[in-house]
């Protein structure tokens, strides 16, 4: 598998997680019982404060990083895309220029 192919399978199983209702279910309970457990706390406990508000920060950097994947994979679909194009036009136009020059 090379690097583009890599990007690619990547982006598909991110998207597969991300619209996984198990996922998001499961993430959406994680965020809620740090939400609460935040609400609950005394506030004078600052460092248990901040040790939520850093678990909360790594909740969202992992949905974050898993649209990120997907964006990459959009990306490199694009590039193919505008790569195969291009590829179709200079097809077109270097084909009648070597017939009408002579050029086999």
């Amino acid at each position: 598998m090379d690097k583009h192919e890599a990007i690619a399978a990547h982006a598909d199983e991110a998207a597969r997680i991300l619209n996984s209702p198990l996922f998001n279910d499961i993430f959406d309970g994680i965020r809620k019982a740090y939400v609460k457990e935040w609400e609950e706390l005394p506030t004078s406990d600052t460092e248990t404060a901040r040790d939520i508000h850093r678990r909360l920060k790594a909740l969202g950097d992992v949905r974050a990083s898993l649209n990120a994947c997907i964006s990459a994979g959009k990306v490199l679909a694009k590039e193919q895309s505008l790569r195969e194009k291009a590829l179709s036009v200079s097809k077109k136009f270097v084909k009648p220029l070597s017939n009408a020059i002579g050029v086999r």
